[in-house]
């Protein structure tokens, strides 16, 4: 398919008409759509060309729009122009469509009248001469416009009729809403009054309302039920007769004093009485409105807390204002509760606060001990060893002595028994002197960790010295595990802090990697290296075990988190160990770890910690 616009020539440009003519050529051959379409040039009018090379296509096209003339070729394979004029003329949608057909060999009568039958109303003989052509079809696009033409007027004066009909309508119905509201007018002030006086009746809110002067105008039947005074006689008093406490018989002298009001005001926890008219209006005219909580009296005497919204009635003239009154008695008293409640939970939290604290503090003792009786455990296992060198050697350098003596009091003793005897007594002396230097050296090391974490107190200590004690003491427990601690601290690196709570620190962090790092490993490294930053110390703590999964890494510093409960675990250590850092080191700690390839612990502390 294809499609062109035929502009009109420029002599006629002015003259014609602004609508495009559509025009349908159908032709299975190329060469003769071009032909006609060139044929159509210099018509009067716009011509929006369509080409179909084909009748189903054609077809196709004509259910999508409409044409002014369809130009059919009989002559076409699968479908000749007679089948597709005879399918047009079978649509609803496409049967008033002109057709004129186009062919070479349609001259026999029978032939056109089955033409004319199919629904066309011209035949064009090739070869075609184009003032034949272009004068039918000027005819039919003539036609084509002025029946659009006609539609359109049609179309204006169908929306001129219906534009004139609503108006009239609207006219009318105008008139005849105005003749029924001047009949219904007079009724509609009579029932005003009344519908006003139901819906205020109604309210499930007691509602009043007053002049600028304070005289009510308005009193509902909640408010006759709240006050206890019937509208008829709250009508016309001052508002603030029900504000301030009540007269005796006559309104000559008050029932309560103005020091008594303030007391029975008190005693349900609102404002004092109101004096003045000023302190209930809302302000400017137009204002947003006021509530306040205040005390109101019965007629009987009785008080009752009450929260008053005061606003000014818009457009009234005198101005007037309306509110509402609502009993808070009830909330007050719920208010009161919820209050004494508050403080009973908050002091209840607070006591348990303080016990959960005293627990914790206590648990961190008794985890600290048991590190210590293990550390006592692991000492008293390795002093062993030395100890009872010393025990062997004593005994036999006792013995060999004293076979000595009596070898010498029997003349027997030669002079190459003596020096056998003296190198195995300098054997044996240099035997027992590194024993007992090893049992020092364990001994003094315990006596350090022991100390420090048996007083807490604060002093001044050498990181490498603290550190090494610690993994003295705990020697026994990393060569069962096969572990072995490599210590990267220099010399020199001075602490103003609490050696007893950092030892116990290292202490977990040591323990934790044996059960924990490296379960299931026949071997492993414990990595402790240090340095100065500033005012501050880098400690990091590096093992090379199984890791921690991303998603527990936050978790293994909570209280009593542990994956081996049952099984030896407390669930405390990384616990307390981020508890004395942060909170009695003053320092942090972050952990790093990929699953297989160990975990770090980057520790900062300050060199000496703020009082």
């Amino acid at each position: 398919m294809s499609q062109s616009l035929i502009s009109p020539p420029p002599s006629l440009s002015a003259a014609a008409t602004p609508l495009s003519v559509p025009v349908l050529l159908v032709d299975d051959r190329p060469e003769n759509l071009l032909a006609m379409e060139a044929l159509l040039q210099g018509l009067p009018y716009a011509l929006d060309v369509t080409c179909a090379g084909s009748g189903n296509e054609a077809l196709a096209i004509s259910l999508k729009r409409d044409f002014a003339v369809v130009l059919l070729d009989v002559q076409m394979p699968d479908m000749d122009g007679l089948e597709t004029a005879t399918l047009l003329r079978a649509n609803p949608k496409t049967r008033h469509l002109p057709i004129i057909f186009v062919t070479a060999g349609l001259h026999d009568e029978l032939r056109q009248f089955k033409g004319y039958e199919t629904g066309a109303i011209d035949f064009l003989i090739k070869p075609i001469e184009p003032v034949v052509l272009r004068s039918k079809v000027a005819v039919l696009c003539e036609l084509y416009a002025k029946c659009r033409e006609l539609e359109e007027h049609k179309a204006s004066l169908e929306a001129r009729v219906d534009e004139r009909t609503r108006s009239l309508s609207a006219l009318a119905a105008q008139l005849s809403e105005e003749v029924q509201a001047r009949r219904l007018s007079e009724q509609a002030l009579r029932d005003s009054e009344a519908r006003l006086r139901t819906v205020i009746d109604s309210a499930c809110e007691a509602f009043i309302a007053f002049s600028a002067v304070g005289i009510i105008i308005e009193w509902n039947q909640r408010a006759e039920e709240l006050v206890g005074w019937p509208r008829a006689d709250a009508l016309g008093r001052q508002v603030l007769d029900f504000l301030n406490p009540p007269l005796a018989e006559g309104g000559q002298a008050p029932l309560a004093a103005a020091d008594a009001s303030d007391d029975a005001c008190a005693q349900v926890g609102v404002a004092a009485p109101v004096q003045d008219l000023e302190q209930l209006l809302p302000g400017e005219p137009g204002a947003a409105s006021r509530v306040q909580e205040l005390c109101m009296w019965r007629r009987d005497g009785s008080h009752f807390a009450l929260e008053l919204s005061v606003w000014p009635i818009p457009e009234s003239e005198p101005p007037l204002y309306g509110c509402l009154l609502r009993d808070i008695t009830v909330r007050r008293e719920q208010e009161e509760a919820h209050q004494r409640t508050s403080a009973s939970l908050q002091a209840t939290v607070a006591a348990r606060t303080a016990q959960l604290r005293q627990a914790m503090d206590q648990l961190v003792d008794t985890e600290r001990m048991a590190a210590l009786g293990g550390i006592v455990a692991a000492v008293a296992h390795d002093l062993n060893t030395p100890v009872g060198n010393l025990v062997l050697l004593a005994s036999a350098l006792r013995e060999r002595i004293a076979a000595l003596a009596t070898e010498a009091l029997e003349g027997h003793l030669t002079r190459s028994r003596l020096c056998e005897a003296v190198a195995d007594c300098k054997e044996g002396s240099g035997l027992l002197i590194r024993s007992a230097e090893r049992a020092q050296e364990l001994i003094e090391s315990f006596k350090n960790v022991a100390v420090d974490q048996t007083s807490q107190k604060r002093r001044q200590f050498d990181l490498a010295g603290c550190v090494h004690d610690i993994a003295a003491t705990l020697g026994r427990m990393t060569r069962m595990a096969n572990v072995k601690v490599e210590l990267k601290i220099p010399p020199g690196i001075a602490l103003d802090s609490y050696p007893g709570h950092l030892e116990q620190v290292f202490n977990n962090l040591i323990v934790n990697s044996i059960v924990h790092g490296f379960d299931g490993r026949s071997e492993g490294t414990i990595t402790i290296a240090a340095c100065v930053e500033g005012e501050s110390v880098r400690i990091d703590y590096r093992d090379d075990g199984v890791g921690i999964a991303p998603e527990l890494q936050q978790k293994v510093f909570e209280a009593f988190y542990s994956t081996k409960f049952g099984k030896g675990g407390s669930g405390l250590g990384l616990f307390i160990v981020r508890r004395l850092l942060c909170n009695v080191l003053k320092g942090e700690v972050k952990l790093d770890s990929t699953p297989g390839a160990g975990v770090h612990f980057a520790i900062k502390l300050p060199l000496k910690v703020p009082a």
